[in-house]
């Protein structure tokens, strides 16, 4: 009976990512080895073997994913950098169109649990387009 207990608690921490037995949680790990990094990914056309930089990711000092861009074989097709907030959520997206001009601004909020609850997206000018709600329902 206490191995089953044992074992129950083991996998809801590990499915949780708390901390157990002196391992780091699996996020927190992967945190740590995305720390000031970039990475590339490449694409290459198997018929004419031509490649080119398809999506390139971007994170910061804490592993955060601080900024994204996918490219086509012409450049740039769109961007999006992230801004953190409290507890490490992000706050604010900014899009960026294949010229590198700001498409929109997306500002988020969460709930006391965390999750989020509401998008706001605001045009170039600063004018509201649009909003998002979130609803959690639980079964």
């Amino acid at each position: 009976m206490k191995r089953i207990a044992v074992l129950i608690a083991s996998v809801c921490a590990l499915l949780s990512g708390i901390e157990m037995f002196g391992q780091i949680p699996v996020n927190q790990a992967k945190r740590e080895a995305r720390k000031n990094t970039t990475v590339n990914e490449w694409y290459t056309d198997a018929v004419t073997k031509t490649r080119w930089l398809f999506q390139t990711t971007v994170y910061d000092d804490k592993g955060r994913e601080i900024q994204k861009a996918e490219y086509s074989r012409y450049g740039l097709k769109w961007k999006e950098t992230y801004f953190y907030g409290e507890n490490d959520r992000i706050e604010k997206e900014i899009h960026y169109n294949s010229n590198s001009k700001v498409e929109s601004v997306h500002k988020f909020e969460y709930d006391s649990n965390g999750r989020k609850i509401r998008q706001l997206k605001y045009g170039p000018d600063g004018k509201l387009i649009a909003t998002k709600v979130f609803e959690y329902i639980v079964k």
